[in-house]
């Protein structure tokens, strides 16, 4: 069996301006009485700020884009 010969990936760019390269990073947590909330966190990486957050119980595909359109605009 032939092993699998990998190419390297190309190198990240490196943003130059605000709001060129965004990161989104969601996470969870649960309150003291168990329900879990969900965090969507919005990173600009060329000033590591934050645009925006979102905060709710749950974050359906339709809440996370009116969020992204909300922080476009």
């Amino acid at each position: 069996m032939k092993p699998i010969v990998r190419e390297k990936p190309e190198p990240q760019a490196e943003p130059t301006t605000i709001n060129q390269f965004w990161s989104m990073h969601f996470m969870h947590d649960s309150l003291s009485d168990g329900r879990s909330y969900r965090l969507l966190n919005v990173i600009d990486d060329y000033n590591r700020q934050g645009p925006g957050m979102e905060i709710y119980f749950s974050l359906p595909n339709e809440r996370v884009i009116r969020t992204l359109n909300r922080i476009i605009e």
